[in-house]
């Protein structure tokens, strides 16, 4: 017998605020356009117990991350490495850690949501009842690769049904696309093209619930439409169309929920390491470039990098300077489903071998989860350079990653199979 409990919490704050996700933005949220939410399913199967938590917002700071799973764990019961919570990544929300001269997490929004979490997971385990599982799998291609078209994208769409009679419990899904339909232009709060993608479901089922929506391998992904809050409708409502197609065609594969889980460190070197003569030279070279900037987009950027020369310049002098990025990667099987979570966006190449590589199950690959530490691009990027490799450090990280990131991965993925399968 599996026990299911549901809970969406409204985690929208209350504009004025600052949004995340674009250096060039300029402007706070200006008003409400849709809620955001925190939508929560709890899972108990045979004395074990899950948590999932999807959640409307850029990205979850891995500090806040990791308390609120200790938070959950001591007060549920739950072991800690069965809280899995991810963020949908969408540009119209507040949610950090903020890029550097973007703006400031409000702090009453940050209390607020994390009682909203504490509360919701509570609720969500209390009112537990019976409730059977479908796995599903359909593709969608409402997204292009932004480095190179003709690179492609995982279409990979799999999706979870779960439900009590003829009830609909809860809908998980994982899709492979950033949710920028919204440009940089937008003051309105807005869950982007997931917010569509829920409504469209609402629409077809004539009924409202938790709809979690795991981003997976979106690192260098984009919507094919974007700029405007029609193109996030086309994207949400095509991809919940190849959705309820899937539904009305397949009956799905029912699972029993059977609960595994395993953690796995994942360390990957700094490619730079500067002496204090380069550090000081590096925030020399940036100063004059903020000096030179001649609009208000070269100077908005200008001054973000200026302010990661001058973190360096700080660290390198209390020599606290970080030799290697260290993150947590988190398998948690239901069944015949299994969430890879990751505190990063990455590649689509990326996402394609994993699926391959866990092949024996529905695999929902998980970005933006339990915390959030930039990109793991593959090794073609750094053949090329761009912002992900070459940029994306000195908005809200430290120091670029060597360009073995990649190889480094799937070692530690090797190791997660062979726990796994031991």
């Amino acid at each position: 017998m599996s026990l299911v409990g549901t809970y969406s919490a409204d985690i929208t704050p209350v504009p004025p605020v600052d949004l995340n996700g674009y250096i060039l933005r300029f402007g706070r949220a200006e008003g409400i356009h849709d809620r955001l939410y925190a939508h929560i399913l709890y899972v108990e199967h045979k004395g074990q117990k899950a948590l999932l938590i999807s959640l409307d917002i850029l990205t979850i700071s891995t500090d806040l991350a990791d308390r609120l799973r200790d938070q959950i764990s001591d007060d549920l019961g739950i072991p800690r490495e069965a809280i899995l919570m991810a963020a949908i990544h969408t540009h119209s929300a507040v949610g950090g850690p903020y890029l550097r001269n973007v703006g400031k997490e409000s702090p009453q929004w940050r209390k607020e949501f994390e009682e909203k979490i504490l509360a919701g997971s509570r609720i969500a385990k209390e009112t537990a009842k019976e409730a059977e599982f479908y796995a599903y799998q359909t593709f969608a291609a409402v997204s292009i690769n932004r480095r190179k078209e003709t690179r492609g994208i995982d279409p990979y769409t799999p999706f979870v049904v779960v439900k009590s009679g003829n009830e609909m419990v809860a809908l998980l899904i994982n899709y492979n696309c950033h949710a920028v339909c919204l440009t940089e232009d937008n003051l309105q709060i807005s869950a982007d093209y997931v917010h569509y993608l829920r409504e469209y479901l609402y629409g077809k089922f004539a009924q409202k619930f938790p709809v979690l929506f795991f981003n997976g391998g979106s690192g260098d992904i984009d919507p094919k439409k974007r700029g405007s809050f029609e193109a996030a409708r086309f994207t949400g409502e095509k991809l919940g169309e190849e959705i309820f197609l899937a539904l009305q065609a397949y009956s799905g594969e029912k699972f029993e929920p059977d609960l595994r889980f395993v953690s796995q460190t994942l360390e990957i070197p700094y490619g730079w390491q500067p002496s204090l003569s380069e550090a000081e030279a590096n925030l020399r070279e940036h100063a004059q470039r903020l000096k030179e900037a001649q609009s208000k987009e070269d100077e908005k950027i200008a001054r973000a990098f200026y302010i990661w020369a001058e973190d360096i310049l700080e660290l390198v002098k209390k020599d606290r300077l970080p030799k290697s990025l260290k993150v947590q990667m988190d398998f948690l099987r239901l069944g015949k489903v299994a969430f890879l979570a990751l505190p990063l966006e990455i590649f689509s190449s990326i996402s394609l071998r994993l699926r391959k590589t866990f092949g024996d199950t529905h695999l929902f690959v998980v970005s933006y989860a339990n915390g959030y530490s930039g990109y793991l691009a593959d090794k073609v990027a750094y053949q090329e350079g761009g912002y992900e490799v070459e940029q994306w450090h000195k908005y809200a990280g430290i120091l670029p990653q060597i360009p073995d990131a990649e190889d480094i991965f799937w070692e530690k993925v090797e190791e997660i199979k062979k726990k796994i399968d031991s």
